[in-house]
């Protein structure tokens, strides 16, 4: 669906999204994880067909990066891709059932991120990626997280290294008494 030539999620009205909203920033809020992935269908930020989405944009993104989530993760679009802005990483690996879309929306990544790999054909579907698939996968360990994203065989294309979180980020564990 679009309105005034934006595209809007059907998913999302008001209330619905603003108890999402304050769900995930309770859950994060008390993380003291070491690591801090945030997860979701829609991406925030694509290169690919669908481009970004302004909601997203707009009303989670802030919410990520003032409590230090190391990345986030999204499909919904048939490519893959990673993509650094003003210090988080995100990544898009929705090739689990087709790829690709074409890589039409790029010039639409916001200036001062860096686009680090992208998985995806020349236009939808031209199957020139030499891909019909993939899928993601992790690596957790005390001092680094691999990012892997393979093609459909299990290939691996593409390697990111991300560090611990930053333990101002970290929410010290409450511990509760009862006499």
């Amino acid at each position: 669906r679009r309105r005034r030539g934006r595209r809007v999620l059907p998913w999302i009205c008001a209330n619905k999204a603003s108890m999402t909203l304050s769900w995930v920033k309770k859950a994060i809020e008390q993380s003291d994880a070491d690591y801090l992935i945030v997860a979701g269908h829609y991406p925030i930020y694509s290169a690919c067909s669908h481009g970004n989405t302004m909601e997203l944009i707009r009303d989670l993104d802030p919410m990520l990066k003032e409590h230090g989530v190391t990345a986030y993760l999204s499909g919904h679009e048939h490519c893959q891709f990673h993509f650094q802005h003003d210090g988080m990483d995100y990544f898009l690996t929705g090739t689990g059932h087709d790829c690709c879309y074409g890589s039409s929306q790029r010039e639409k990544l916001p200036s001062g991120g860096e686009l680090k790999y992208i998985l995806a054909d020349s236009h939808d579907y031209s199957r020139d990626s030499g891909a019909r698939g993939g899928f993601a996968s992790f690596d957790v360990g005390r001092d680094e997280l691999v990012v892997r994203l393979h093609k459909e065989d299990g290939e691996a294309l593409y390697d990111a290294v991300l560090y611990p979180r930053s333990d101002h980020f970290k929410k010290a564990a409450t511990v509760v008494t009862t006499e």
